[in-house]
């Protein structure tokens, strides 16, 4: 599998966009735990035990022990305290643990979380003398990422809603790889309509978290009235005239960062541009929603790769750069392989290409692949997938 380069074409990075409208089709950093080793702090001093106070009598009603402190910061929380883990040799390493969404960041939330936003958190933590350290530069330069949310928002008319629900609907029903039960389809007056796969918890690096829902709606409801009185009014009148759609994504641990070949180093993922972002967010879709045709009595005759593959070759064969037919053939049957290899592989070509080229319109087979296939390209176009994701 090929890297990324991180050095070709867009420039821009996450975290740097300051401007007074939403940054639409733009990934940036939702939320995440951020995690940096104690070793690096003079003192670390967070309280874990607790007293409730009645505050209408100032009685004390109870006591708790809790590892994380709720934090108030520009009007909104966040956790923060010190995670301790045993490793296999009875080492125990100790990090302090920042869980954080971009709602801190106030006006420039859609912005998405940058290392300014982090620098003023742990002064901020300085300041209520939970840690104590010498240079904030040397904190910065070692914070590490996990259950790190990616978004990204999209913007569609308002009378493209019923379209965009067909979509989610179409999505779950022709395109997701594994049991439905794992794909969820929402809609209602609280939180709007989307979809989600697997959970956070359970998901992995094969079978990703992943979601769509309507950011409109969140932002004005009212459990987020404060979020939304600090908002430019240019993004209000956004919000208020357009259907805002965001896709996330959810990247765990260090395995998940390791297969898109991310660092998970804070400092290293805001200096990934666009360009790599895109490809990424792409590649987190495709492990969800592989466009893989359903098996039909009508098709069976080919196998679920072999339905895959002549979607590839149609595609090919339709972007008019001029390789032909036997330059797909050229893709597919290659002078490296064994002869027994090349063999069965202009054998399985010679199969395909047919369908590929939706020769014969009267056979049920290639009506179903094509019609298949104008269908995913129809919603591809809308979303602009390939350009975005």
């Amino acid at each position: 599998m090929e890297k990324y380069n991180n050095s070709e074409k867009t420039p821009k990075k996450i975290g740097k966009n300051t401007s007074d409208s939403i940054p639409f089709y733009t990934y940036s950093i939702d939320s995440a735990r951020f995690e940096i080793d104690s070793h690096l702090f003079k003192s670390i001093s967070f309280p874990s035990n607790f007293i409730v106070i009645d505050s209408d009598t100032g009685v004390e009603i109870d006591t708790y022990s809790k590892n994380l402190v709720p934090i108030t910061f520009n009007g909104n929380k966040f956790n923060t305290g010190i995670i301790r883990k045993e490793l296999p040799n009875k080492t125990t390493i100790e990090k302090v643990a920042i869980y954080v969404s971009s709602k801190v960041c106030g006006k420039n939330y859609f912005n998405g979380l940058g290392i300014d936003d982090l620098k003023s958190i742990i002064n901020h933590l300085s300041i209520l003398n939970y840690i104590e350290f010498d240079n904030i530069d040397i904190i910065l330069n070692n914070i590490y990422l996990k259950d790190l949310d990616m978004k990204m928002d999209m913007s569609f008319h308002r009378d493209k809603i019923n379209f965009v629900k067909d979509w989610i609907r179409w999505i779950r029903k022709e395109l997701f790889n594994n049991d439905l039960h794992f794909c969820n389809v929402f809609d209602n007056k609280r939180v709007g309509f989307g979809l989600s796969t697997y959970t956070r918890p359970t998901a992995t690096p094969v079978h990703p978290f992943t979601k769509f829902y309507d950011k409109s709606i969140e932002i004005l409801s009212t459990k987020n009235s404060l979020l939304y009185s600090i908002l430019s009014d240019s993004i209000k009148e956004q919000l208020n005239r357009l259907f805002v759609l965001r896709f996330e994504f959810t990247l765990k641990n260090k395995k998940d960062f390791d297969k898109h070949f991310l660092s998970n180093k804070l400092i290293d993922i805001l200096e990934v541009n666009q360009d790599t972002w895109k490809i990424v967010g792409e590649r987190i879709m495709k492990l969800n929603f592989e466009p893989v045709i359903r098996k039909t009595p009508e098709v069976g005759i080919l196998s679920p790769i072999e339905k895959v593959m002549v979607l590839q070759m149609h595609e090919l064969y339709n972007k008019g750069i001029g390789i032909g037919i036997n330059g797909i053939k050229g893709m597919f049957v290659r002078h490296e392989q064994s002869r027994m290899e090349r063999s069965r592989m202009n054998k399985l070509f010679e199969k395909l290409i047919p369908y590929a080229l939706f020769e014969n319109e009267d056979d049920i087979r290639i009506k179903t692949l094509r019609d298949a296939y104008l269908s995913f390209t129809e919603y591809n176009e809308l979303f602009k997938l390939n350009r975005y994701f």
